[in-house]
């Protein structure tokens, strides 16, 4: 069995099978978040939902700029603890930088990455574009 398979998923998960693109979500009514919006909906709240590859994360964007989670390999069970920063863009993307360490004490960081928020209903989604309709998201939920 490999040895740490959740950061694989963590790292590659942009290019796994996707749940849903951006012209489905938004043909479904799905709407941009604003700046604002997502400090009000999002901040200081934990959010959960999974990778495109499976892998279970939960979160929390705090006021101060820190990004801290942790994640859960779907097969095997392994954690990871992820911490970092994140800061919205002049164009209003929500910009995450973080690196995870799993409990076999193994650390990736993770590339910088700017994506935008979605909403509808009660679930959020991100993606990577705004305008690209065939662009993959990814949906979170915030933790009750």
């Amino acid at each position: 069995m490999p040895r740490f398979p959740i950061f694989a998923m963590l790292v590659y998960a942009p290019f796994a099978a996707a749940q849903a693109t951006l012209g489905a979500l938004l043909d479904a009514g799905a709407k941009r978040l604003s700046a604002d919006e997502f400090k009000r909906e999002i901040v200081q709240r934990t959010i959960v939902g999974a990778t495109l590859t499976g892998t279970q994360m939960e979160m929390m964007y705090s006021a101060n700029g820190v990004l801290a989670g942790r994640a859960e390999d779907r097969f095997d069970r392994r954690t990871a603890a992820f911490s970092g920063e994140w800061q919205i863009d002049e164009a209003a993307r929500i910009c995450t930088s973080y690196r995870a360490v799993a409990t076999t004490g193994l650390a990736v960081v993770l590339p910088p990455r700017c994506q935008y928020w979605f909403k509808l209903g009660k679930q959020y989604f991100f993606a990577d574009s705004d305008t690209d309709r065939s662009v993959k998201v990814q949906s979170r939920t915030i933790a009750r």
